[in-house]
C-alpha cells in the first residue's frame, strides 16, 4: 500500500513539475527562446515515440522460457541500438529546423539532445519486474527524483544564463539520474547480453508499437506545425495553454502504465472481474475528464495569466476548444492498460492512428490559409471526436462491455463541454 501511494505521488510530480518548468521558463526566457525550447522538446518526444518498442512493458511481462537476467540483458542491448537510431534522427531533424524556424539555435543543442537520448539507454529495466509484485517504491523514487532534478537544474540554468538550452541542461541531468539510480537500487546491474529467443519475444510484442509510435508522433506534431506556420511566439502561447490543459493526461498515462497494467495482467484469470473493473475505469476517466474540462473553460485563462503572465493568456474560445480536446485525449487512454496487459499492442496502435488521422485535416487548415489557433483546434476536435466514438465502441465490444455505457461516457460530457464552448464563441 505504501509503495502504491509513493508511486501515485511520483506520478503527480511527473505531471505537475513539467508545468512548473514551463512557468519558470516562460517567466525567465525571452518569448522566442521559450518557443524554441518547446519546439525542440516536442521534436525529441516525437522521435522517442516513433522509436517506441515497449521495452519497459516487455520487462514487466517478462518471459516464461528465458531466464530473467538474460531476458533483461537482451532488452538492454536492444535499448542501446534504439538510442543510436534516435540520436541520428534527432540530429538530422534539428538540422532542418535550424533552417526553418524564425529564431536560431546553436550547435550546443545538437550535442545536448544526443547525450540525453544516449544516457536514457542505460536505465536498468530490472526494476520494472518488481511492479508485478506491486512493489512500486523504487519506481516512485526514480520517477519523482528525475522530475525534481530536471526542474531544479532547468531553473538554475535559466537563472544563470536564460536561453533555450536551460531546458535541455535539466533533461540531461534527469537522464543521468535515471541511469545512476536504477543501477544502484537493484541487485542485478545494467548489462548488455543477447538471447535470440528473448529478442524475438520482445520485438514481436513491440513491433506493433513502432507504427503506433509513428501514429502518436503524427498526432503530436501540433507544436511543430504551429511553430513553422504561425511562428515561435504563437507556439509559445499554445504551448503554455496545452501544457496546463494536458496535466491530468500525463498523470493518467503514467498511472495506467505503472499500476493498472500489472493489475489488469493479474485480473486476466477472472474475466468477469476484469470486465467489471474495465467498466468502472471508463466511467471514472469520463467523470474526471469532464470536471477538468469545465475547470479549464471557467478558470484556464485566469490561471495562465497568474502563472505565466499576460503575454501568454489564450482567448476564451481557444481555451474552451482545448478543454474539449483534452477530454477526447483522456478518453482515448481508457483501453490502453488492459491492451498492454493482454499483449494487444495493436489496440494501442489503433488509438494512436485515430489521433494521427485527426491531426492531418487540422494541419491542412494552416497549410491552406486558415491560420488561427482556434481553427486548428476546432478541426482537431471534430475529427478526433468522431474517431473516439468508433475507438471506444470497438474496444468495448472486445471486452463485452455494453455499448450504452461507452456512449454515455462520451456523449454526455461532449455535449456539456460543447455548450460551454459555444458560449465562449458567442462572448467573443
Amino acid at each position: 500500500m505504501k509503495s502504491a501511494v509513493g508511486l501515485a505521488t511520483s506520478v503527480l510530480l511527473e505531471a505537475a513539475l513539467p508545468v512548473v518548468r514551463t512557468i519558470a521558463l516562460a517567466r525567465l526566457l525571452p518569448q522566442d527562446q521559450f518557443g524554441i525550447a518547446i519546439t525542440v522538446l516536442a521534436t525529441i518526444g516525437i522521435v522517442e515515440m516513433c522509436c517506441d518498442v515497449g521495452f519497459p512493458q516487455s520487462a514487466i511481462r517478462g518471459s516464461t522460457t528465458v531466464p530473467m537476467r538474460s531476458y533483461i540483458g537482451t532488452l538492454h542491448t536492444l535499448s542501446s541500438a534504439r538510442a543510436v537510431v534516435m540520436m541520428l534522427l534527432v540530429v538530422a531533424i534539428l538540422g532542418l529546423q535550424q533552417m526553418t524556424l524564425d529564431s536560431s539555435f546553436g550547435p550546443d543543442l545538437f550535442v545536448l539532445a544526443a547525450l540525453i537520448l544516449g544516457l536514457r539507454a542505460f536505465e536498468n529495466l530490472t526494476m520494472k519486474q518488481l511492479s508485478r509484485q506491486y512493489d512500486f517504491w523504487r519506481e516512485a523514487v526514480l520517477m519523482s527524483g528525475a522530475q525534481i532534478v530536471w526542474t531544479s537544474v532547468t531553473i538554475a540554468s535559466a537563472l544563470i544564463s536564460p536561453s533555450y538550452a536551460s531546458m535541455f541542461h535539466g533533461m540531461l541531468a534527469a537522464s543521468l539520474w535515471i541511469a545512476v539510480y536504477s543501477n544502484l537500487v537493484v541487485a542485478d546491474r545494467w548489462q548488455a547480453s543477447w538471447n535470440a529467443d528473448a529478442a524475438r519475444d520482445a520485438l514481436k510484442f513491440g513491433a506493433p508499437l513502432i507504427p503506433n509510435g509513428i501514429a502518436s508522433a503524427i498526432g503530436s506534431t501540433d507544436r511543430l506545425v504551429i511553430s513553422n506556420f504561425l511562428g515561435t511566439r504563437q507556439v509559445a502561447i499554445y504551448g503554455v495553454a496545452i501544457s496546463l490543459a494536458t496535466l491530468p493526461r500525463a498523470v493518467l498515462w503514467k498511472f495506467s502504465l505503472s499500476m493498472l497494467v500489472p493489475h489488469f495482467a493479474n485480473l486476466m484469470a477472472t474475466p468477469e472481474k476484469e470486465l467489471k473493473f474495465y467498466g468502472r475505469w471508463m466511467l471514472f476517466v469520463s467523470v474526471i475528464a469532464s470536471l477538468y474540462g469545465i475547470a479549464l473553460i471557467t478558470l484556464g485563462p485566469w490561471v495562465v495569466q497568474v502563472a505565466f503572465g499576460p503575454a501568454y493568456v489564450p482567448p476564451d474560445l481557444l481555451m474552451a476548444l482545448i478543454a474539449v480536446n483534452v477530454f477526447i485525449k483522456l478518453m482515448m487512454l481508457v483501453p490502453v492498460p488492459a491492451a498492454f496487459a493482454r499483449g494487444q499492442t495493436s489496440i494501442v496502435f489503433l488509438g494512436s492512428m485515430v489521433s494521427a488521422v485527426a491531426a492531418v485535416p487540422a494541419c491542412l487548415t494552416l497549410v491552406f490559409g486558415m491560420r488561427s489557433l482556434e481553427t486548428f483546434v476546432l478541426a482537431l476536435n471534430i475529427f478526433e471526436g468522431i474517431g473516439l466514438v468508433w475507438f471506444l465502441l470497438h474496444t468495448s465490444r472486445q471486452h463485452g462491455l455494453r455499448q450504452p455505457i461507452a456512449l454515455t461516457a462520451i456523449v454526455a460530457p461532449i455535449l456539456a463541454l460543447g455548450s460551454l464552448t459555444a458560449a465562449a464563441w458567442a462572448r467573443g
